[in-house]
C-alpha cells in the first residue's frame, strides 16, 4: 500500500533505505512526478565519481563530467596558385602524404586516379611508431571548388573495423593573391559518450582531445601544402 505521503513503506512501517545512485520507482508511481531528470542527474554524478576513481584525465573532485567535446575544427590559408591546380593535387589521395603530418599516401581500391563521388581508397597513416590503415569514400568532388571524404573503417594493416570515424573536407575559393584553401575535420563518432571519447582521445593523442590534435595537424597540413604548391604549382 502507498500512503498519501507518496513514500512506500514495508510491512511494519519502515521506509526502505535508498542506496546511492539507485532509482526510486515510487517517486513516479506514487506522487506522479516525472523523475527522469533526477535519475539522469544521479547517473551523471555516479559516472563522474567513477571517472575520478579511475583517474580519467580532465576530471576532478570539484568539477563535473567534462564539457561536451568539439565535433568540428577548421582552418584556412591563402596559396599563390589557381583553385583548379590546387584541387587537382588535393583530390588525389596518393599525394596526400606530401603535406599531411600523419598520412603516408593512399591505395586506390578501384584503380582510378580522377576523384569522383563514391571513389574508395585506403589511407596509410603513421603517428610515431604506430601505423594504421583507414578505408575512405569520397563524398564530394567538385573540380576547383570542393573535395571531401569520410573515414568509415580502420585497422592496422587492413581496415577491418567498420564504424563512422571522421569526415574531411577541402574548399577552394579564388581570392586576391591566389586561393583560400579551407580544411575541415568533423568527428563522426557521434554515438560515443563524450566522457568515453575524451578518455580514448587522450590515450591516442598522448594527452589531448582529437579536436585539439587535429587543429594542430590541419595547420601543419596547410602550411606544407602552401610550400609545395608555391614552390612547384604545376607539379605533375
Amino acid at each position: 500500500m502507498v500512503p498519501a505521503s507518496g513514500r512506500y513503506r514495508r510491512p511494519g512501517g519502515r521506509v526502505p533505505r535508498r542506496r546511492h545512485g539507485a532509482f526510486r520507482p515510487s517517486t513516479t508511481l506514487a506522487s506522479g512526478h516525472d523523475c527522469t531528470a533526477t535519475f539522469l542527474h544521479t547517473e551523471r554524478n555516479d559516472l563522474h565519481g567513477e571517472m575520478i576513481a579511475r583517474g580519467v584525465p580532465g576530471t576532478h573532485e570539484s568539477g563535473a563530467v567534462p564539457m561536451k567535446r568539439t565535433m568540428t575544427v577548421s582552418d584556412s590559408i591563402v596559396v599563390d596558385a589557381p583553385p583548379a591546380t590546387i584541387y587537382d593535387q588535393v583530390s588525389d589521395p596518393t599525394r596526400m602524404g606530401r603535406w599531411s603530418p600523419e598520412n603516408q599516401g593512399a591505395t586506390m581500391t578501384d584503380g582510378t586516379q580522377v576523384a569522383h563521388v563514391g571513389m574508395v581508397f585506403d589511407g596509410h597513416n603513421k603517428r610515431g611508431p604506430i601505423r594504421w590503415t583507414t578505408r575512405c569514400t569520397v563524398t564530394a568532388a567538385e573540380p576547383g571548388e570542393r573535395f571531401a571524404f569520410r573515414v568509415h573503417a580502420i585497422g592496422r594493416r587492413k581496415p577491418v573495423l567498420k564504424a563512422p570515424i571522421a569526415s574531411w573536407e577541402y574548399r577552394f575559393e579564388a581570392v586576391d593573391g591566389g586561393t583560400r584553401v579551407t580544411e575541415t575535420w568533423t568527428d563522426d563518432r557521434r554515438s560515443w559518450p563524450d566522457a568515453m571519447a575524451g578518455a580514448f582521445d587522450r590515450v591516442a593523442t598522448r594527452g589531448r582531445t582529437f579536436a585539439a590534435f587535429q587543429r594542430k595537424n590541419i595547420a601543419i597540413t596547410l602550411r606544407n601544402l602552401k610550400k609545395v604548391m608555391e614552390s612547384a604549382p604545376d607539379v605533375s
